[in-house]
């Protein structure tokens, strides 16, 4: 979105969106964690198990149902993408 507004969005111009953010929250889901995590067991009859602790050092962005929620939500950041800049963003 940075890239494409420097680059060509006039100055006054529109930008759609113009803020975002990232919301952060915790979820209980065994059969979510298989999926994405108890998978690494065996993968095509190979046994990949030491991959499952990189795995779960690395933060998921899905969809999951309510219900899996455990924590409330919350926000960890919001930009005006309007005026934000690449340095903004390493966080």
């Amino acid at each position: 979105v940075l890239y494409a507004r420097d680059k060509w969005l006039r100055k006054g111009g529109h930008l759609f969106p113009d803020h975002a953010r990232l919301h952060i929250a915790a979820i209980e889901d065994a059969e979510y964690k298989e999926e994405k995590i108890g998978f690494w067991s065996h993968v095509w009859g190979f046994d990949f198990s030491p991959m499952q602790q990189m795995v779960i050092q690395e933060p998921i962005s899905d969809v999951v149902d309510e219900a899996s929620i455990a924590t409330s939500c919350n926000c960890i950041l919001e930009l005006d993408l309007r005026t934000c800049r690449r340095e903004d963003l390493d966080f």
